[in-house]
């Protein structure tokens, strides 16, 4: 989906985040507005300290803060007894929409399918799954999107199983431009590279207009055998099928440089070689190489005890060769062993 990017004055804004776990859907309450003027409002700084990532409405979506970085959006204390998400959803781990209204207080439908359509980008993006989407209602009870009935359960149901199978709407759903083979930038064809979202869509072509061919999961390790570049994003071949490397400034995928594991070999960080460890997981799967992308061999049930014969740093993981082969020692901050 296209989109304006009228960057928010920084003062609006905090720096920058990396994991994202919740889409949060918002309105603006101010009735007649539009997404263009609310991006003029935050580039001015003017006012309270306040901000979000996107502002939709019947014609057009503004960027105002870059998905990598929090917007003020979801904090302050609870403002009625519905808060089924508070403290959990928040502005370092969300990225929100904020649908704008009409004069007679209610969202168009133009503005819900295009808010629906970039919904299911940033989900795809980011891994989110639909219980992860929330309404600003659910996280501090603030009565928001409080528009179209969207405060209904049953309603906001509909609203998110939309989302689901909402497309880019028809004048955006032509590729973002013709392809074009370019200098590679900061990706390097024949390098190794780990997907660090939840999924990553594989396609026959390099575009978002391309079928789906099958998903890479995170962890995957793939070569880079082309690049293309569109107008708001980086594709990259891979022996699969082309993928979205990154698009608007967000990156899908690590280097892991050319090491034939697909990750590198470094500082233990306090895993040492020739130790034994323990399974601390119910079970730890053994593959045959480092990455989820390698295939199951057999798994170690809780309580196992092997030796480490070799380490391997991912980007969100390192893993460890052990006699019966490779394990994931450790990913995204959580242990799998000790």
């Amino acid at each position: 989906m296209s989109y304006a990017y009228i960057p928010a004055n920084p003062r609006m804004h905090g720096g920058k985040r990396s994991k994202i776990i919740y889409l949060i859907y918002h309105y603006t309450a101010n009735r007649g507005d539009t997404a263009r003027g609310n991006g003029n409002y935050f580039a001015r700084g003017e006012g309270p300290i306040a901000s979000a990532h996107y502002f939709v409405d019947d014609a057009e979506v503004i960027l105002s803060v870059p998905e990598d970085t929090v917007a003020y959006s979801v904090g302050g204390r609870p403002q009625s007894w519905h808060i089924p998400y508070y403290l959990r959803a928040n502005n370092f781990n969300s990225i929100s929409i904020e649908m704008c209204v009409h004069a007679d207080g209610r969202i168009g439908n133009a503005t819900i399918a295009r808010a629906q359509a970039l919904g299911r980008e940033i989900c795809e993006r980011h891994g989110i799954d639909s219980a992860h989407i929330l309404r600003h209602y659910d996280v501090n009870g603030k009565l928001c999107p409080n528009a179209n009935e969207l405060l209904n359960d049953s309603v906001w149901a509909v609203f998110k199983a939309g989302i689901a199978t909402a497309s880019v709407p028809a004048e955006q759903s032509a590729p973002e431009e013709t392809p074009a083979l370019a200098p590679a930038g900061d990706w390097i064809v024949g390098h190794n590279y780990e997907v660090i979202v939840g999924s990553l869509r594989v396609r026959d072509g390099a575009g978002l207009n391309h079928g789906i061919i099958k998903s890479y999961p995170r962890g995957t390790v793939f070569t880079l055998k082309e690049i293309v570049h569109l107008s708001i994003s980086t594709w990259g071949r891979t022996p699969s099928g082309w993928v979205c490397l990154e698009m608007r400034g967000a990156a899908y995928a690590a280097d892991r440089g050319e090491y034939s594991a697909g990750g590198t070999q470094g500082p233990s960080d306090g895993w040492e070689v020739g130790h034994n460890y323990t399974v601390t997981a119910s079970s730890l799967r053994v593959r045959d190489g480092a990455g989820l992308n390698h295939a199951v061999i057999k798994s170690y049930p809780h309580g196992t005890v092997f030796t480490l014969k070799e380490i391997v740093h991912l980007s969100i993981s390192t893993w460890g060769r052990t006699p019966s082969g490779w394990v994931c020692l450790i990913m995204d901050g959580e242990r799998y062993v000790k």
